[in-house]
């Protein structure tokens, strides 16, 4: 689901895992093996600031989460909206389409996890620009317009973590968390304390990629 990408070294190999029959990814695992470099929230979380609340929130199977020590009501309450990557008709639901179906914001973002193509920020090579990304404790960190401008310069997303904040520091609070997993399918987790949280799960729930 989610990969932090590294360089090779003395105690890493690299091998190929297949993401659909006519692709496959060269990349690095720790010497215990594949699943020991599975798509997991813990592998990219755990290396970052915010991993022990956000990790322990949106790596559980239930629908509606909460924030563990949270109050009581659902100051940190969050519920899950899933949706395929590819719609019965054989439309591709973008990255840029579930970010479409969101307010207007002032929030910090940041990019935890990214594989994908297109064209990255500051003329960086997009390899470059992964590994930016997953060298980062805190991730990139960008305002909404700078998420959406690069956002839209993206050819196709396979994986991403994308949460948004209040602040950079209260990260660990998402108000949102937009997860996209190995090309198939997108989970946006959506903060029931935000006021248009029911608005939000709506629009998500009938992205139609076509207008």
């Amino acid at each position: 689901m989610i990969v932090v990408l590294v360089r090779c070294s003395a105690d890493r190999i690299v091998t190929s895992v297949s993401v659909a029959p006519t692709r496959a990814r060269m990349r690095d695992v720790p010497p215990e093996g594949v699943l020991a470099g599975a798509r997991t929230w813990q592998n990219v979380l755990n290396r970052s600031r915010i991993a022990p609340v956000t990790a322990s929130l949106l790596d559980r199977p239930a629908d509606r989460r909460k924030m563990p020590g949270s109050n009581a009501g659902k100051t940190h309450e969050m519920n899950r909206v899933a949706l395929p990557m590819r719609t019965a008709s054989g439309e591709t639901v973008e990255l840029i389409h579930v970010l479409r179906s969101l307010p207007e914001n002032a929030w910090t973002w940041s990019i935890l996890d990214l594989w994908g193509t297109g064209i990255a920020p500051g003329g960086m090579a997009m390899r470059s620009f992964e590994d930016l990304i997953s060298s980062s404790a805190d991730g990139y960190v960008l305002s909404w317009h700078e998420l959406v401008e690069t956002v839209a310069r993206l050819d196709q997303v396979h994986d991403c973590l994308i949460l948004a904040g209040e602040s950079q520091h209260a990260l660990s609070e998402p108000l949102i968390a937009v997860e996209g997993q190995d090309s198939t399918r997108w989970e946006i987790h959506v903060a029931e304390r935000l006021d248009c949280a029911g608005a939000v799960r709506e629009r998500l729930s009938s992205i139609n990629p076509t207008t």
